[in-house]
């Protein structure tokens, strides 16, 4: 499946984390594949967005930000400007907004290709399970994003930057 086809939901939804992620954080997007949902290995940390279709009630769906409680504090920190206390209402809060973010761009491109949709409060869920970090060759520290809509396409990518912040 092809990431980079706009015409696809996969190529809309990576745009939309291109435009959230890279120009407000500096940080790369890739293309994981398909969500496997229910996961195996629930993220630490996770922020979930509920949306629902205006235009076409059938629609709905959720968009999430996840991952170590590590990883995601660092990627909080380029947001922030400091390291979040992973217990205080700073981690919490930029989860919900790096969840706000890239809804708010897949709201945008919904519009665009003539679906409205109303986006819900953010829900954070600390600690949710234990989570294993896979290793890949974009993140040494970096979080999951993803996008289900119903009735079960889910799609996730990830965000990330090199070990040592630099990449």
């Amino acid at each position: 499946m092809d990431a980079k086809n706009p015409g696809t939901l996969t190529g809309q939804l990576f745009a939309a984390a291109v435009e959230a992620f890279r120009p407000l954080l500096g940080l790369e997007v890739q293309y994981r594949g398909p969500a496997d949902l229910p996961w195996p290995v629930p993220p630490e940390a996770l922020a979930v967005l509920p949306f629902t279709g205006t235009t076409a009630p059938g629609l709905r769906g959720v968009v999430w930000v996840g991952g170590s409680i590590a990883n995601l504090g660092r990627v909080c920190s380029l947001l922030t400007g400091e390291l979040p206390d992973p217990d205080g209402g700073l981690f919490q809060d930029c989860a919900r907004e790096l969840a706000n973010i890239l809804g708010g761009r897949v709201q945008a491109w919904l519009e665009e290709a003539g679906s409205g949709i109303a986006l819900g409060l953010p829900i954070f869920v600390g600690k949710a399970g234990r989570f294993q970090p896979e290793v890949s060759g974009l993140t040494g520290a970096g979080a999951r994003v993803g996008l289900d809509v119903a009735p079960g396409a889910a799609i996730e990518l990830e965000i990330g930057m090199a070990i040592g912040g630099s990449e």
